[in-house]
């Protein structure tokens, strides 16, 4: 899992996600590694670094998202992704719903989910701000 204090992936261990997606390019197991090292250089960096990196790395998750749309690892990254750099971005809340709803009991991915949904505006899901307030039982 990328996550923002694990140091960069070697280009020998990306150029070898890469090869491995290449020989066998329906394996979502095998996508699914590729785009996590690719993410993980991006999210290594702690500046919001260069654009196209990190569109590369997003189009990454998205190809294996296209074979294993049921990895909730994959869209925690792309939420994570996302918001890299840019935190007002309001389509980071999509894919981060979509990481709760297909994995919701997966351990490894609640500190991520925790530091992304602490550090975005959450309230500004406008599925969030068109429920009603909750009220309080007096008699």
């Amino acid at each position: 899992m990328p996550a923002l204090n694990n140091p960069s992936p070697t280009p020998g261990a990306v150029w070898a996600a890469a090869l491995a997606t290449e020989i066998a390019p329906f394996r979502e197991d095998l996508k699914a590694d590729e785009a996590a090292l690719r993410a993980a250089a991006v999210l290594a960096s702690k500046a919001p670094g260069d654009l196209s990196t990190n569109e590369a790395a997003q189009t990454a998750v998205r190809a294996a998202l296209g074979i294993g749309p049921h990895d909730a690892r994959m869209w925690l990254t792309l939420a994570l992704l996302r918001a890299h750099g840019n935190l007002g971005d309001a389509m980071i809340v999509e894919p981060l719903k979509m990481s709760y709803l297909t994995g919701p009991n997966q351990a490894e991915l609640i500190p991520p989910r925790l530091y992304l949904v602490s550090s975005i505006n959450a309230i500004s899901d406008p599925i969030s701000r068109s429920s009603p307030p909750a009220t309080s039982a007096r008699s």
